[in-house]
């Protein structure tokens, strides 16, 4: 990359390598302000730890003003990148993109993208979270890693990272709504939800469910067309705990009164695996600030992911409250996303004895615990059946969090998560710990 004043981009510009006896012109790949991008490619003429000298020149391979050139020596690194991954960026990956996000109104990269050999798949506006993201194209024989490396040096204002691909967190009586303190008076104080709004992005919905029949469901579906579905059972699940029919399970129905906003985004990959991806995610998260929502429940995870990241901050600033489980990876995994994402409240699920999930992801990240194992849940076709799961765990945390904003609908983010911090029955040692985070998560009514 070059940098200098005077560089005007209606002019042609290459740059020479000059070798023993010979030059190497390298074209200029794309533009940056003032800056020029250019690719050297692997040649047996160039030997790593060599001196050579790099000349600006015009379109006809002559040296522009008197500058002697620029003294350099090659040799193998890898470019810097904008924040370090835990774990590889193209880990659990859709292959061959990239996603690439901008705020709303900045400068378009386009030119600069393709000029680098990618090409712009899809463009995405997230009007309500005033920012848009490209799908990119990685070019031929460019693996993800060097994808990634290459545009955030290229685009330094800009976030950029993988098309992350993410899991559904699952994993089995009656006793959750005890364990939190939800019982009749916890409704009644929260009017059983009435006015209450929460998201959900998930699975699809069995809305003919005995425990979903006539609640207030709103479905909106993000699914490519040319994929497979899958089955409802996930988001029914949970649905069925947030909203559903207090008649039809015992454990149905925090907030039955309270109006639920699907957005659909699993279905199956290639390989037959249920999988959400880094974009779709996004347009999602999209859908639910454009509608205004406050609370939203993640009950996926996977790897850390820059632009998605991004986006769930800017939903963080719009003050929604995102809760997220904290993954089912095992007690040695890294953390998982989006719980591990400092926007994110991360739940961990617990049994009817306090005792932590022995799968459940743990870290200094986690914030609360919730009930999750052995949690009665709907499954598709009018049944029931136990479940365990961080999935099942953080619907809970998500209710409170919505009846809260029902007694106090200007409450912020900050001190609703610090009223359930002060609400939460410490678990494990003094204070915040890496298994129970704050303790199990317990509802009060203020009379």
């Amino acid at each position: 990359m070059i940098e200098g004043r005077g560089l005007d981009a209606s002019r042609d510009y290459s740059l020479i390598l000059e070798l023993p006896g010979d030059r190497m012109t390298i074209d200029v790949a794309a533009w940056q302000g003032t800056r020029l991008i250019a690719h050297l490619g692997n040649s047996p003429r160039l030997i790593s730890g060599q001196l050579y000298r790099l000349i600006l020149a015009d379109r006809r391979g002559r040296p522009l003003g008197t500058s002697p050139g620029i003294q350099l020596q090659l040799c193998r690194a890898a470019l810097n990148t904008a924040a370090p991954l835990d774990e590889p960026p193209s880990a659990a990956a859709v292959p061959g993109e990239i996603t690439l996000l901008l705020d709303s109104g900045g400068e378009d990269p386009e030119s600069l993208v393709t000029g680098l050999g990618y090409v712009i798949a899809e463009r995405v506006e997230l009007a309500a979270l005033s920012q848009e993201i490209l799908r990119l194209s990685v070019p031929a024989r460019t693996s993800l890693d060097e994808a990634v490396n290459e545009l955030r040096s290229a685009l330094p204002g800009a976030v950029v990272d993988v098309n992350s691909l993410y899991d559904l967190q699952t994993g089995p009586r009656l006793y959750a709504k005890e364990a939190i303190g939800w019982p009749e008076d916890a409704i009644r104080c929260a009017s059983g939800g009435q006015g209450s709004r929460i998201g959900l992005i998930d699975s699809g919905v069995d809305r003919d469910h005995p425990a979903l029949t006539g609640q207030n469901l709103v479905l909106k579906s993000f699914l490519d067309s040319r994929k497979d579905p899958v089955p409802l059972d996930h988001a029914t699940a949970i649905a069925t705990l947030l909203v559903g029919d207090p008649g039809v399970g015992a454990e149905a129905g925090l907030l039955p009164h309270a109006r639920l906003y699907v957005a659909e985004v699993f279905q199956r990959d290639g390989s037959g695996q249920t999988r959400t991806s880094t974009l779709t995610v996004a347009v999602a998260l999209n859908w639910l600030a454009g509608e205004n929502l406050r609370v939203v429940n993640l009950s996926f995870a996977g790897p850390q992911n820059a632009v998605l990241s991004a986006s769930l901050s800017q939903a963080g600033r719009l003050g929604m409250i995102l809760i997220a489980a904290s993954g089912n990876y095992g007690p040695d995994a890294p953390p998982a996303y989006p719980a591990a994402d400092s926007s994110v409240i991360a739940v961990t699920a617990v049994d009817s004895e306090n005792r932590l999930y022995t799968r459940a992801n743990r870290g200094k990240h986690i914030d609360f615990a919730a009930p999750g194992v052995d949690v009665w849940t709907a499954r598709t076709g009018g049944s029931g059946v136990y479940r365990s799961g961080t999935s099942f765990a953080s619907p809970y945390v998500a209710a409170i969090a919505a009846m809260e904003l029902t007694r106090n609908p200007r409450l912020s983010a900050g001190l609703l998560k610090e009223g359930i911090r002060r609400s939460a029955l410490d678990l494990g040692p003094d204070g915040k710990d890496p298994d129970f985070g704050w303790g199990l998560v317990r509802a009060h009514c203020d009379d």
